[in-house]
């Protein structure tokens, strides 16, 4: 990425951070911009307390710490990272010109994609139906499979393990 020859690429927000420390050289060369054909959502994190814990009250608090719109601001000023608090899409800091992108102020535009995502459920059987689709665009994309065969192939695996 470093070299120029990469002209463009889709990823999430937290590629921003990645794609700055991957290609420092093209410094001013890149833009963003919401996603063709509708914003998305792939990955997430979350936090959670396991019942055997000894503190909950405490544990709790420091997910309320966490997530609080101050610290996710400090996060974005500190880390890039992008915060999951709507409050905190309109602070000044979301909204600063940012030099590797040209000027640009990415963080109004991942605001407006973030509150278009549509809600998805992922099901029970989400990850071993990702995984069979996964490797199929993976033969496809290294091992120059055809696509016209895989794309069958990769129908009746799904629904083979959608029946199980």
């Amino acid at each position: 990425m470093n070299n120029g020859e990469i002209a463009s690429f889709v990823g999430a927000v937290w590629m921003k951070q990645v794609l700055q420390e991957a290609a420092p050289d093209t410094s001013g060369k890149w833009r963003v911009t919401r996603a063709p054909g509708g914003d998305g959502n792939n990955g997430g994190s979350f936090l959670s307390i396991l019942k055997s814990s000894k503190h909950p009250k405490e544990a709790f608090e420091v997910i309320q710490w966490l997530q609080s719109p101050d610290n996710q601001l400090e996060q974005y000023k500190t880390l890039n990272l992008f915060p999951s608090a709507p409050g905190v899409f309109d602070t000044p800091a979301m909204k600063e010109e940012e030099p590797f992108f040209g000027g640009q102020a990415t963080g109004p535009v991942f605001a407006e994609s973030a509150q278009h995502v549509p809600e998805a459920f992922f099901g029970e059987r989400y990850p071993s139906v990702h995984n069979i689709i996964t490797r199929r665009l993976n033969d496809i994309a290294k091992q120059n499979a055809n696509p016209e065969q895989v794309w069958p192939d990769t129908v009746h695996r799904v629904e083979r393990e959608l029946q199980r």
